[in-house]
C-alpha cells in the first residue's frame, strides 16, 4: 500500500450506520425512495454484484443518500473511484474522509496534499456555475435544490398567451423515455437517461411522455413534478396540468 495514497470510505457503513443512527426502519426507507429492500441491503454491505450494474448503483446511492441527509455526489465518486476505476485505496476512519481531514503520520515530509474539503468546496462552486449556465440556456425550467412532490395536483405554472407550456425531464435513475409534442413528433424517441440526467424539451400546447419503471422530475413550467414507477406510465402535459392516461408503455411511433 503506497504511503499517503486516496483514503478509502466505508460506503456501507456510512449509509448503515447513518439510517440506524436516525432510528429508521429499512422498510422505511424502501416505501420512501421505491428501492426494494435487497438493493438497499446489497449497498449497506457494499455486494455490488447483486446490484444491477454502476449505473444503477449511483443512482441508488444518490437517492439514499439523499434521505438520510448525507451528500450523494460524494458517496457516488466514492464508489466510482474504489469500484469503477483502477488502483489501490487505503482503509481510513469514516470521520476523518467525511470533514476532509487527513491522518498526519509521524516524520511524514511529504508535500501536504489539498484537503478534500477544498476540493469539495471547489467543486460546488463548479456545480453551482454549471447550473446558472444550464438555467439560463434551458430557460429556468429547474430550479436547483427544490424539492418536488408528487403530481397529485395540476402544476400549472407561467403558461404562454398560445396555451404552451415549457417541459424539461430530468431523470433521477436510469429510465426509459418517449416524449412527443403536440404534433407527435419525437422529442426524446425512447432513449435510455442515466441517473442525473436532464433533457429540456422547449415549449408546446401539448406533451406526451411514456416512462419505464424509475424516478424522475417532470419540470412544468420551472414547476417539479416527482414521478416514482414501479411500472410504465404515460402522462399527458398541457397547460391544463399533468395527466396520467392509460400506459402505452415507452417507446415512440
Amino acid at each position: 500500500m503506497e504511503e499517503g495514497g486516496p483514503a478509502r470510505l466505508d460506503i456501507g457503513s456510512t449509509l448503515k450506520q447513518t439510517r440506524q443512527r436516525l432510528s429508521l426502519d429499512i422498510r422505511e426507507v424502501e416505501d420512501r425512495t421505491k428501492i426494494r429492500i435487497k438493493y438497499l441491503r446489497a449497498l449497506e454491505n457494499e455486494e455490488w454484484d447483486v446490484l444491477p450494474g454502476p449505473t444503477y448503483v449511483r443512482g441508488y446511492l444518490r437517492a439514499y443518500a439523499e434521505l438520510l441527509e448525507l451528500d450523494g455526489e460524494v458517496l457516488a465518486d466514492e464508489y466510482r473511484r474504489q469500484f469503477e476505476d483502477t488502483g489501490p485505496v487505503s482503509p481510513a476512519p469514516v470521520d476523518g474522509v467525511l470533514s476532509g481531514r487527513r491522518q498526519e503520520r509521524p516524520g511524514d515530509s511529504r508535500p501536504r496534499r489539498v484537503p478534500p474539503v477544498l476540493l469539495l468546496l471547489g467543486l460546488g462552486a463548479l456545480i453551482v456555475i454549471v447550473i446558472i449556465v444550464v438555467a439560463i440556456v434551458g430557460g429556468s425550467d429547474d430550479a436547483p435544490g427544490e424539492t418536488a412532490t408528487t403530481p397529485a395536483a395540476p402544476a400549472v405554472g407561467d403558461a404562454a398567451p398560445t396555451g404552451e407550456v415549457r417541459l424539461a425531464i430530468v431523470a433521477e435513475t436510469e429510465v426509459e423515455v418517449c416524449a412527443l409534442d403536440a404534433n407527435q413528433q419525437p422529442l426524446i424517441d425512447s432513449e435510455l437517461l442515466a441517473a442525473g440526467t436532464r433533457e429540456g424539451l422547449g415549449k408546446s400546447s401539448l406533451f406526451s411522455v411514456d416512462l419505464s419503471p424509475g424516478i424522475v422530475r417532470l419540470i412544468i413550467d420551472g414547476v417539479p413534478n416527482r414521478v416514482s414507477l414501479d411500472e410504465p406510465a404515460t402522462y399527458e402535459i398541457s397547460s391544463a396540468g399533468l395527466q396520467e392516461l392509460a400506459p402505452s408503455g415507452p417507446g415512440c411511433p
